[in-house]
């Protein structure tokens, strides 16, 4: 288990393609996956960026697993011992702290709900033209309303996305170079701890979804934001990295599945691409921004993979977690603070990083393994098609 969900498990209209296995063993141990399936092909390239037809024969837990709930703790605990307040702006930052957004285009995945929404509220209401990419044309009109009836009259628009697709990425990244401009990317959208799946392109779902979408994406649009002077690529992760490893000998899961593993593994992945991008875009002498964000523990994405019981239970907790609101501070902050340098990383000053106004944080070692984040980036490139030559 771990810490955040950025979108629902299985949205409505998913392309995703599973089906459960009754027979599957459980998964024992939190940190090793021990979940075994044999049936599935590896994704054979097709052409750039696109794999075979085939229909995958996949296996799924049913459920998520109790141990999974031991990592949730374990996380937080490792957090608590890495978290250094010695690390921190000039002063901590929440949504009263953005500058005025005037003449500026961003590019929010998943703003549809929970803290994209938030985030896409926040910017437009600054003057900001904001550009809520997500799968469902429904449920980003029914933002957009949303947003319209608190703010007033403001520049939103929807722009179609799937991430589990590289195909859809790549029609958005097109449809997003008509733009005049774009200062901001925030890779927000990402789906946690579902059962065992395969995104249309062979991948699994985590790793495609939460890394290889975002990373095509970014590239696919790397020369339009540097097109604009001061533009910024934000990367959502999760204290979840902690507890992560990059497992490159069974990457789509292949062999061993845990929900929870494959979450933690994505997200310490988008900790990588973050810096790695920051290094490629210094060394190319790039004027764009690569900076990466956590939102600590926001209340209203608990309930979304604890079982019933341990949901109602965090209400007792309201007051100690983060609302949606305050959970989009980092990224506000990542996105639009004239504090933040590239390679920064953005968290709640709170409480071991957990709630709060946003301030700098630090990530683990682990993520800031060079060599681990070149090979990461070389497969990506191999596996999306997609090569930001820089």
């Amino acid at each position: 288990m771990t810490i955040l969900l950025h979108s629902r498990n299985r949205p409505a209209g998913t392309d995703l393609q599973y089906r459960a296995h009754r027979n599957c063993p459980p998964l024992l141990n939190p940190f090793e996956e021990q979940h075994r399936h044999t049936s599935v092909s590896k994704p054979q390239p097709n052409g750039i960026g696109n794999t075979a037809k085939q229909s995958p024969r996949v296996y799924a837990s049913s459920s998520i697993n109790k141990a999974h709930y031991g990592t949730l703790l374990f996380s937080v605990i490792i957090q608590f011992l890495w978290s250094d307040d010695g690390i921190d702006m000039k002063r901590r930052f929440t949504e009263h702290d953005i500058p005025d957004q005037s003449g500026s285009t961003v590019v929010i995945t998943g703003a549809n709900t929970g803290l994209g929404y938030e985030t896409a509220r926040a910017l437009s209401a600054r003057g900001a033209r904001v550009l809520i990419a997500c799968r469902s044309q429904q449920k980003a009109e029914d933002a957009i309303k949303r947003i319209e009836e608190q703010n007033g009259a403001v520049d939103i628009s929807y722009v179609p996305l799937d991430l589990g697709d590289l195909s859809s990425v790549r029609q958005c990244a097109e449809q997003l170079q008509s733009e005049k401009r774009i200062d901001v990317l925030i890779n927000n959208a990402g789906i946690m701890v579902p059962p065992y799946e395969l995104t249309k392109d062979g991948f699994e779902s985590q790793f495609g979804v939460n890394h290889l979408g975002p990373f095509a994406l970014t590239g696919l649009l790397l020369e339009k934001l540097a097109q604009t002077s001061s533009s910024r690529v934000v990367n959502t992760s999760s204290i979840a990295h902690n507890v992560g490893r990059i497992n490159f000998k069974d990457i789509n899961a292949e062999r061993r599945y845990s929900a929870s593993a494959r979450y933690s593994m994505s997200k310490l992945a988008n900790l990588l691409f973050s810096y790695e991008l920051q290094r490629r875009l210094q060394t190319a002498n790039l004027a764009v921004l690569s900076v990466a964000c956590h939102p600590g523990i926001a209340s209203t994405e608990l309930d979304r993979y604890m079982p019933f019981v341990l949901s109602k239970g965090t209400e007792l907790l309201q007051p100690l977690l983060n609302t949606a609101a305050a959970g989009a501070w980092p990224t506000l902050c990542a996105a639009t603070s004239g504090d933040v340098v590239g390679g920064g990383y953005y968290g709640p000053a709170y409480r071991f990083e957990t709630a709060g106004p946003a301030k700098k944080v630090r990530s683990n070692r682990a993520s800031r393994d060079t060599a681990v984040a070149e090979r990461l980036w070389t497969l990506s490139v191999e596996l999306t098609g997609v090569n930001p030559s820089i």
